[in-house]
């Protein structure tokens, strides 16, 4: 399984911050001879502006890759554990061995009580979050685990589950979802998603970063190869997150190497 999410933090800054330099100096050179025509004022403005948007990327990416609204233990309103927890949602997770995975239980507090909630930009709120790693066991060629429903009580807070997230080393975006969970009469007892991991198609430097998502997140002129056009529909992958629900009993989720797709089928 993959390093914890904060020890690979500045290792992604750095990804993505090499990532956006190397299009930033793509449009540079593409604006080059409009720049030099330009009056000195006119210019200066322009420099300023990308620097100023290169300026703010570390806290960008810091904000992408680590959660805001998280706290921690010792946080006066973290939640407390439930002590009889009747609820659980097992599931299977196949990764394809050249991809690192971690899988996370999230929780989050009602978006109705102000006092429970964190500021995450001018006047804007959001909910008290904590994200627990789904332990994994090897298990007849993939990795089981449990995700427990109730693994907290409510509280003054409301805390309740929200979802599954993965977390792919190098990945891009940082935290993906796999499924959302509404605590509502509804919800398959069975779910499956696949998903496709790529390297970044869009450079050719070495730092790369691995996005994963539907077939039909990547681009058309991928998908007209011939061996990905005969992967059946429902191996296809969905651009949407699971819904799960209190019928939900199992999902299995596949994180198929794209990359190795490929070579394999030339």
């Amino acid at each position: 399984m993959s390093r914890p999410l904060l020890t690979w933090d500045l290792e992604l800054n750095l990804r993505q911050l090499t990532r956006v330099l190397s299009v930033v100096r793509k449009f540079i050179n593409h604006m080059s001879p409009m720049v030099m025509k330009t009056d000195a004022p006119v210019r200066d403005t322009l420099v300023i502006t990308i620097l100023a948007v290169v300026g703010t990327l570390p806290a960008c990416s810091r904000s992408q890759s680590s959660d805001i609204t998280a706290i921690v233990p010792g946080d006066t309103e973290y939640p407390t554990v439930n002590p009889n927890p009747a609820q659980s949602i097992d599931i299977t997770a196949s990764v394809a061995p050249s991809l690192s995975v971690t899988l996370l239980a999230r929780y989050e507090t009602s978006t109705l009580i102000g006092s429970c909630q964190k500021s995450v930009g001018l006047a804007v709120t959001a909910p008290f979050s904590v994200s627990k790693v789904i332990p994994l066991n090897a298990s007849r060629g993939a990795s089981e685990g449990r995700v427990i429903v109730d693994a907290f009580s409510p509280g003054r807070c409301q805390w309740h589950f929200v979802g599954v997230q993965f977390v792919i080393k190098d990945g891009w975006p940082p935290i993906g979802a796999i499924a959302t969970y509404r605590d509502a009469p509804s919800g398959i007892e069975n779910l499956t998603l696949e998903k496709w991991c790529l390297r970044d198609h869009v450079t050719s430097s070495q730092n790369d970063v691995e996005e994963c998502g539907a077939l039909a997140e990547f681009p058309k002129t991928l998908l007209e190869h011939p061996s990905l056009s005969a992967v059946p529909e429902s191996a296809r992958g969905s651009q949407f997150p699971l819904e799960l629900g209190p019928a939900s009993k199992h999902i299995a989720v596949t994180f198929n190497d794209l990359d190795l797709w490929l070579r394999e089928h030339p």
